[in-house]
């Protein structure tokens, strides 16, 4: 039987365009490349995007990244996290080069709020320093470290019903230099020491059981 080309190439536009429309959750690294001389350190922040066109909420994610042995993870920061709640707080497990965190938010996260231009999705900051050392094998200048969502990494819908999201990972590529730069760069030292902001009070209290 004969098709009528123009038919054919009608229905073809449509899966195309059904095709990219079709969106899911998202769980990304920014940067997603990035440059570190020898001895200096960096953040990446562990950021967390929903089809708001689908009113897609999430309110969970339950989390398991590796990153390579050729550069240093110092610290997980989750100060600006947009998760309230911690089943799980970020682990270091420097022997197997993992990072493992299970939290959420109530009612969900469903997206940047309209006319907010700040990146508010950030779930945490991973604090990486080169080693300082000689980095990679043989004469190169450069080696690349890798840092990637493991495929367990999971996400859930804020449904009641605990149901699995769509979910795309998306990785970090470090570029690592033998030689130091011009200048030191590590953006979470500076930070640290530049942080004069007191303690909010609190008290203990001793109760006998």
């Amino acid at each position: 039987m004969n098709k009528n080309p123009l038919l054919v190439l009608l229905a073809v536009f449509l899966l195309c365009s059904q095709a990219v429309q079709v969106q899911a959750a998202s769980l990304y690294m920014d940067p997603p490349f990035s440059n570190l001389g020898r001895g200096d350190g960096m953040e990446i922040s562990i950021r967390l995007d929903t089809d708001e066109a689908a009113d897609e909420c999430i309110n969970a994610v339950d989390a398991v990244i590796k990153y390579s042995e050729n550069i240093y993870l110092a610290d997980v920061s989750t100060g600006d996290s947009i998760f309230s709640m911690w089943v799980e707080q970020p682990t270091i497990d420097a022997a197997n080069h993992t990072i493992t965190f299970a939290g959420g938010i109530p009612n969900g996260y469903c997206g940047r709020i309209q006319g907010d231009p700040r990146l508010t999705n950030t779930i945490a900051k991973l604090i990486f320093r080169s080693p300082g050392n000689v980095i990679g094998q043989g004469s190169a200048a450069t080696s690349t470290a890798k840092i990637e969502f493991a495929p367990e990494t999971t996400a859930y819908l804020n449904d009641g019903l605990g149901t699995k999201a769509d979910l795309a990972l998306f990785g970090a590529s470090v570029d690592l230099s033998k030689n130091p730069g011009s200048e030191f760069k590590d953006p979470w030292r500076d930070a640290v020491v530049t942080d004069d902001i007191k303690p909010e009070p609190f008290s203990i209290d001793l109760f006998k059981d």
